[in-house]
């Protein structure tokens, strides 16, 4: 799951979908209803959307795992300067890499993947 520990410059649509992902806040997981925010939120050009549903592509969270489409939406947030998506980009196999890993940093917030394993 994608949990975010906190969030400073994150956009009011991301961070909501976000809390959807983890169910942080009192926000109930929504994983149908995150899905449907970032990709509204990728057809407009947002490079943050775009990393954060190529994880959950990614990882398959609230859908079937889809390497290409994590690694295309990787790219794409690349391709708009956001960092995130360059450092998954960049590093060959995305976010898989990292399972177990803990937290990595996100801008100015903190997230952390976690697997069920």
């Amino acid at each position: 799951m994608i949990e975010p520990s906190f969030f400073f410059k994150m956009n009011s649509e991301n961070k909501l979908a976000a809390l959807k992902l983890s169910g942080r806040e009192g926000v109930e997981i929504d994983h149908a209803g995150a899905l449907k925010i970032l990709e509204e939120r990728v057809e407009y050009g947002d490079s943050e959307a775009m990393w954060i549903l190529g994880m959950c592509c990614d990882f398959g969270i609230g859908c079937e795992p889809n390497l290409s489409k994590a690694k295309s939406l990787y790219e794409q947030s690349k391709s708009r300067g956001n960092h995130v998506g360059r450092f998954f980009s960049n590093n060959g196999d995305p976010a898989r890499k990292y399972r177990g890993e803990g937290a990595f940093i996100v801008g100015q917030g903190l997230f952390s993947v976690r697997t069920e394993e």
